[in-house]
């Protein structure tokens, strides 16, 4: 007669044996899930820290975007927060920071008197087409232009130039046309050839 505990056996106590096994050893391992689980405290705390990196790495991401950010803010900046890509591009700004501070400041230009200052005021607001010289002078003390002078100014000037060359090069061009066409027109006509009482046809 086979063991009514015989794990082979096909009844309904070995069956429930069986089960009851299970259960337990379902019910242990659950207990050691359930201890090796953290605490609400230990959540809490890992929920903050999770917030305080996001923080701080979109702080760190606004200052590596700034374009006045300078060497000492960068170097603030906790790297270990940082994704690789971001350590790449603190690393790359830290360099081009470095590079700019390094770099001469340029110097400010200052006119040596008040009045070298007014005359260049005066000249940055003349008109394009007029030069330099014309408005080297203080405001107010220029003198009116004779009609000769404007005329005298408009020929100097670029455009003045460009129109004077382009007339010239139309009459340029319509001379050598006439000279070409007179000189067709005095060509002496070849005379035909007489055969009998027919020319060629050329």
């Amino acid at each position: 007669m086979a063991n009514r505990y015989d794990p082979s056996s096909l009844s309904f106590g070995a069956r429930l044996t069986k089960a009851e096994r299970d259960a337990a050893q379902a019910k242990s391992e659950l207990s050691e899930l359930k201890q090796a689980l953290p605490n609400s405290k230990d959540l809490q705390a890992a929920a903050l820290t999770a917030d305080a990196i996001k923080q701080q790495r979109k702080q760190a991401r606004q200052t590596i975007a700034r374009n006045d950010v300078t060497l000492d803010e960068l170097n603030g900046i906790d790297a270990s927060v940082l994704t690789p890509t971001y350590k790449e591009q603190l690393r790359l700004a830290k360099q081009d920071t470095a590079w700019r501070e390094l770099a001469p400041q340029p110097q400010s230009f200052q006119f040596d008197t008040p009045e070298a200052q007014a005359r260049f005021q005066n000249w940055a607001t003349a008109l394009p087409q007029q030069d330099f010289t014309n408005n080297n002078v203080l405001p107010g003390e220029q003198k009116p232009q004779r009609p000769f002078d404007v005329w005298s100014s408009r020929q100097d000037s670029p455009e003045g130039k460009y129109q004077r060359n382009l007339k010239q090069q139309q009459a340029l061009n319509r001379d050598v046309m006439l000279q070409r066409a007179d000189v067709e027109r005095r060509k002496p006509k070849a005379k035909g050839i007489e055969l009998g009482k027919m020319r060629p046809l050329e």
